[in-house]
């Protein structure tokens, strides 16, 4: 019973596996909330959908930072760019509904 316990719970089972993935997406979607109200929501929304695809990307790629830094630092730096072809891509989708 022990050795079953300790497999199930090793640092390098499937569960233990899943349970850091869901973690780490708890954390990168509170940040993801807080850089959008940091935004106002209207103009958060697309930068902090940013940071989170490039956190998420660090990740697969099997980088080591830190996420909030990380998080923030590419919030900042792609503010502009993020909103610009956010709201650019949303008029052409819309042109396309409605017209």
């Amino acid at each position: 019973m022990v050795q079953i316990m300790d497999s199930i719970f090793s640092s390098d089972s499937k569960l233990m596996q899943f349970m850091e993935w869901v973690t780490r997406m708890l954390h990168v979607q509170i940040l993801w909330v807080l850089g959008t109200l940091l935004g106002l929501v209207i103009g958060g929304i697309f930068p902090a959908t940013f940071a989170l695809c490039a956190v998420v990307r660090k990740w697969i790629l099997g980088q080591d930072f830190t996420v909030g830094k990380t998080f923030f630092q590419v919030y900042k730096e792609n503010f502009l760019k993020a909103n610009g072809l956010g709201y650019g891509l949303g008029l052409v989708g819309a042109s396309f509904m409605y017209y």
